[in-house]
């Protein structure tokens, strides 16, 4: 499925931040101790609800990155909200299963986490709407339903 938007459903709300480093709409976002925002760097981590949405307000869609020093325009998730989220490439999965962040921020199946990872807090889990898919080639936005 082809996602033309990161908020799919549910309740969020709009902040902005520059950024720090080059992030892709759909990613788990971190706020730096500037101010700024860069993919969450902690695999496994706690995180904010924080995710990048794409920048509508200048004609750009979901596959057009944020550079650095750009205003990134970032979506507050509530729990229970849906968003597409990027999905690390080489995933496999159904819906139900849980994820957290692989680090990079993107997702990365919870089960999947390196070994010498421990895991701190789900993100969320793969919402019923997202089909099972098998390995995905490259980093893919899929509907994740947030804790």
């Amino acid at each position: 499925m082809a996602y033309r938007r990161i908020h799919n459903k549910g309740d969020w709300r709009h902040e902005e931040a520059v950024a720090a480093k080059v992030i892709a709409p759909g990613m788990l976002l971190e706020i730096t101790t500037s101010g700024t925002v860069q993919p969450h760097s902690n695999e496994g981590g706690r995180c904010e609800r924080l995710v990048a949405q794409e920048d509508a307000l200048q004609g750009r869609g979901v596959d057009t990155d944020y550079a650095v020093d750009d205003i990134v325009s970032i979506a507050v998730m509530a729990p229970g909200s849906v968003f597409n989220m990027l999905m690390l490439a080489g995933e496999t999965g159904s819906p139900g299963q849980e994820v957290a962040s692989d680090g990079n921020g993107h997702i990365i199946l919870a089960a999947n986490l390196s070994t010498a990872t421990e895991l701190d807090q789900i993100v969320g889990r793969i919402d019923a709407s997202e089909a099972t898919f098998t390995t995905l080639a490259v980093n893919t936005l899929k509907a994740i339903r947030i804790v």
